[in-house]
């Protein structure tokens, strides 16, 4: 976000979306899209998202602790229904 400040960006992106076109964001550039993160400290996004990011607990539910960052494919399971959206293709669970 201090980059995207610092460059001028982020009326272009506000702009941009305000326009009704299509904006993807992409691990970071999804958290960018929040109202911000608690990630590695408070941390304000753009607000085009109502939410916040927060960090992931790495304790799991047997005691050990989990690596993170999970890198891999992992399976998606919708908060809502997917139908008429960019992922209405997929099966809950499909892996991308």
């Amino acid at each position: 976000m201090a980059g995207l400040q610092s460059a001028g960006m982020i009326p272009a992106i506000r702009s941009y979306v305000a326009s009704g076109r299509l904006l993807l964001g992409i691990c970071l550039g999804m958290q960018m899209l929040l109202d911000g993160s608690d990630e590695f400290g408070q941390t304000e996004g753009l607000g085009l998202i109502p939410g916040r990011v927060v960090a992931i607990d790495r304790m799991r539910a047997n005691g050990t602790r989990a690596k993170l960052p999970s890198i891999g494919w992992a399976g998606l399971y919708p908060a809502s229904p997917w139908e008429g959206s960019a992922l209405g293709h997929l099966s809950p669970g499909a892996g991308v």
